[in-house]
């Protein structure tokens, strides 16, 4: 049976010492290398400069932000939740501790 991929596998070079900067951030931020690649290459599309007008600024906000249908489903959700009003601090906290919980999932998958 074939298995059609839903993404593309790349190959990066690095030197070993910028390899091991991102293999420690990945670490830290309990991602993945994919994961950690992918996002810089988000920040790498971005404006380099940052916004300097309220105008500048809802551009940008509207460039990086979820659609409006999105963001309705996401803040519906988090009021279900008792989440909607969270602080960053307890964003990053409630991010760490799923990225940690996904990671233990695919490290302890059986072997097939």
């Amino acid at each position: 049976m074939k298995v059609m991929r839903t993404s593309k596998v790349l190959s990066i070079t690095m030197t070993p010492a910028m390899a091991k900067q991102a293999e420690r951030l990945a670490q830290k931020e309990n991602r993945s290398m994919s994961e950690l690649m992918r996002e810089a290459f988000r920040r790498y599309q971005q404006p380099s400069a940052p916004p300097t007008t309220t105008m500048d600024m809802r551009e940008y906000v509207r460039t990086v932000a979820p659609p409006d249908a999105a963001l309705r489903a996401i803040r519906e959700e988090a009021k279900r939740k008792g989440t909607g009003k969270l602080t960053m601090r307890e964003i990053d906290r409630e991010i760490r501790a799923a990225r940690r919980e996904r990671a233990k999932k695919t490290t302890n998958k059986p072997a097939r």
